[in-house]
């Protein structure tokens, strides 16, 4: 009956040394900090730390820190974030973010009191509050409606806004949104 016990035990840790850093299903990670996790369900995570960041369904999250890159399959809703990079096939709602290299997303994006550095685009709408970014590229989305960059705010584009379809419209809604680069395959319009 011991040997029993002794092998069960050894079998339970191996499995769990296996899995480290992988989670499936509703995920609530606090205060952690891990090399790389592995979420494959919804999660909600506070005051996490990691290299790398893999989810596959919603997010959620509050002071994350991403040394690398955040991949995320479903929707983003956080504050207080810091990205190496993000990548994204879903809806993204982020205020007070940073990332300091690509951004990819394929979806929705709105964001405040952020900043990006080149943000890749497929989707219809990009809304930016109080945000600065060197660049923005919108992507042929697959519904052929027009895109639509929605800035306000002290937002500021330091470097080119390009809409690959030809039928972008800029919207600025404040007299202090700075674009600094060039409006290629878009109009700008201001409120």
């Amino acid at each position: 009956m011991n040997r029993f016990l002794l092998l069960m035990t050894s079998g339970l840790l191996v499995l769990s040394t296996l899995e480290a850093g992988n989670y499936y299903g509703p995920t609530d990670l606090k205060e952690k900090s891990e090399d790389n996790i592995s979420i494959f369900g919804p999660a909600d995570l506070t005051k996490v730390k990691t290299d790398n960041l893999s989810v596959s369904g919603p997010l959620d999250f509050s002071y994350l820190e991403v040394t690398n890159t955040l991949t995320n399959k479903g929707p983003v809703d956080g504050d207080h974030g810091k990205f190496g990079k993000v990548e994204v096939r879903g809806p993204v709602d982020f205020s007070y973010v940073i990332v300091s290299g690509d951004t990819s997303i394929f979806g929705v994006l709105d964001a405040s009191d952020s900043q990006f550095k080149a943000i890749k685009f497929t989707g219809e709408e990009i809304h930016l509050d109080n945000v600065t970014a060197d660049s923005i590229y919108f992507g042929i989305n697959d519904s052929k409606r027009a895109e639509k960059l929605t800035l306000k705010g002290n937002t500021v584009i330091n470097g080119d806004i390009t809409f690959d379809s030809g039928k972008g419209t800029v919207l600025v809604e404040d007299s202090s949104v700075q674009i600094k680069g060039k409006v290629k395959g878009g109009t700008v319009t201001k409120k």
